[in-house]
């Protein structure tokens, strides 16, 4: 059941997976065989659920849940840990307590650090998030080691997977921030080589590379290359779930028509913007 939920959380079919979640604790909270370990992920899905939906006072009541089965079967020096910690943190952050989704991110750190192998995924993801944190706020000083680390892990990395086009899409927002579009350039583009591989076509999540190296393509007067991928990026999102009206598509739709009336398109930017 649990595997089935991982299906439909990946395809974005929400409600499916958390109907599907929720089938499996009940039926761990039912069985006299199952333990508190059990519960750990059916939990851990029921929240990532809730964060997806912008529901995160729920999200973090199952990451609470989460947590203390995690104390309670394996203790605090367990990865179970290390990861509902960080699912903790991530939700802090969503919620504006970037000092609190620090503190927790360092603790799901250290104990990663302590409980796995140096080069492990886990490793690079906690540092990642880390270092996305402190480069949101500018401290760029600080996110470049923990970024330096986490890219050290991933270069190690023999299969890839497709989280490592969001961590490279981190990666070159951070370089774009100190201003070295040529690096940011490329890990974008090595991202949408990762989505490219793992996802289809129109997936909304390869939005996100497509945006992002056009926005760091017209910081270098390369207008005519980032055309076709707002292009390609307004498609996605306009012919998706997100529908017309969504702000994403709002977003790219607004900044894809300025392009056009730069390259002196006019007739194609008046049919993208209302009357």
């Amino acid at each position: 059941m649990n595997n089935l939920a991982l299906m439909y959380f990946y395809q974005k079919r929400y409600t499916e997976a958390e109907t599907a979640y929720s089938r499996a604790l009940t039926i761990y909270e039912r069985s006299p065989s199952a333990d508190d370990l059990d519960l750990i992920h059916p939990l851990d899905g029921l929240g990532s659920v809730a964060e997806q939906q912008g529901n995160f006072q729920r999200a973090e009541q199952f990451y609470q849940r989460a947590l203390a089965m995690s104390m309670k079967t394996v203790g605090k020096k367990h990865p179970e840990t290390a990861h509902s910690l960080n699912k903790l943190a991530g939700i802090a952050e969503s919620c504006g307590d970037n000092q609190r989704a620090e503190e927790l991110y360092q603790q799901a750190l250290a104990i990663g650090e302590q409980t796995l192998e140096p080069e492990h995924p886990d490793v690079a993801l906690f540092l990642n998030n880390l270092a996305f944190l402190a480069n949101k706020q500018g401290q760029y000083q600080k996110a470049e080691p923990l970024y330096q680390r986490a890219l050290s892990i991933y270069e190690q990395t023999q299969e890839l997977h497709p989280d490592m086009a969001l961590f490279f899409n981190n990666l070159a927002q951070f370089y774009r921030n100190v201003h070295n579009e040529k690096q940011a350039e490329a890990f974008l583009r090595r991202a949408l080589a990762i989505q490219k591989q793992f996802l289809a076509p129109t997936d909304p999540d390869i939005t996100l590379s497509l945006n992002n190296l056009a926005d760091v393509l017209i910081d270098q007067q390369r207008d005519e290359e980032a055309a076709p991928l707002l292009y390609r990026a307004f498609a996605i999102l306009l012919l998706g779930t997100s529908g017309p009206e969504h702000p994403h598509v709002e977003s790219v739709r607004e900044k894809y028509a300025s392009l056009l009336e730069r390259l002196h398109r006019d007739e194609e930017a008046k049919e993208l913007l209302p009357d």
